[in-house]
């Protein structure tokens, strides 16, 4: 089996697993605000906290031409990402003394920041190996 055909499988799995997480994530966000009476609120909370799903579920359909190993990296990240607020927002890491909206701010926040380091690393590796005559 080459490795193109099982980074094919992974992509598929990591898809569901993406998914997955967001309705998770979904679910526990509205379970969080069910007692906030803004619903304004509530929605950007659910913008926020899917956010991260949303740009990896985006890039996983764009990236079928990437080189294997920034799909396998992205594929990764999925991962993370989704057993990561598997345990933030399932209350198993909940800081003493905080607010359940601070998991929904911070989590999302440190999603992003490791997206865009994946995205800085590859957008300068694709350019440099543009540069040298690679795709």
């Amino acid at each position: 089996m080459d490795i193109n055909h099982r980074v094919d499988r992974l992509r598929t799995s990591t898809l569901v697993l993406g998914i997955l997480g967001a309705i998770f994530s979904l679910v526990m966000v509205i379970h969080g605000g069910r007692n906030n009476k803004s619903i304004f609120l509530i929605m950007l909370f659910i913008v926020w906290v899917v956010s991260p799903f949303v740009a990896l579920l985006l890039t996983n359909r764009i990236s079928e031409r990437w080189p294997a190993l920034f799909r396998t990296i992205l594929y990764s990240l999925i991962v993370i990402v989704t057993f990561g607020s598997f345990v933030a927002y399932g209350g198993i890491l909940h800081p003493e003394g905080t607010k359940p909206a601070f998991v929904f701010l911070v989590v999302p926040l440190l999603w992003w920041l490791l997206l865009g380091v994946f995205f800085l690393i590859f957008f300068i590796s694709s350019k440099k190996g543009s540069q040298r005559g690679f795709q």
